[in-house]
């Protein structure tokens, strides 16, 4: 008797537990995403230079080379983007990287909307270059943002700079 009670609690325990987790790693991924771009934006403005944040293959490369829709499973730095040291909109040698960022589990899968696949530049006045969404999936859904949130987050940048989830 009491192995079949344990028996049926275990059944409805651990699928619950497993959904919990999955929840916990897409809400975790997407709060580190939006205090990234939150950090972004606000050091625009606190330095009066364009900040810009983009997805690399390897962060912690010596010059990491920003890449079309490489959030998330790959990772992506923060850095001041000078035109006196390089090109607008890619890292150059000597620009100052602020933050670097790899996630630890590469099974959250980012898909940026096409203005944002490469980059986001922040001007002085906290305004954005681009707006779009990041959708972030795992393996319970393959869908754009919608009304189910199940395996799902979403993060939406405007041209004003506003972060803000979906």
């Amino acid at each position: 008797m009491t192995i079949a009670i344990l028996a049926i609690v275990m059944a409805i325990g651990v699928p619950s537990y497993r959904t919990l987790i999955q929840d916990n790693n897409l809400d975790a991924r997407r709060s580190v995403l939006m205090r990234h771009l939150i950090l972004t934006r606000s050091e625009a403005v606190e330095r009066k230079r364009r900040v810009t944040i983009c997805g690399v293959n390897n962060p912690n490369a010596g010059t990491p080379v920003c890449k079309n829709n490489r959030w998330g499973t790959k990772g992506w730095i923060v850095f001041v983007d000078s035109t006196t040291t390089g090109t607008l909109g890619t890292y150059d040698a000597g620009e100052e990287i602020i933050e670097r960022f790899r996630p630890e589990t590469t099974s959250i899968t980012f898909v940026a909307s096409n203005p944002i696949r490469k980059l986001i530049t922040y001007s002085p006045d906290g305004t954005a270059n681009n707006q779009g969404t990041f959708t972030m999936r795992d393996s319970r859904e393959a869908n754009n943002c919608g009304v189910s949130k199940i395996g799902r987050r979403c993060v939406v940048i405007a041209n004003t700079g506003r972060v803000r989830t979906n």
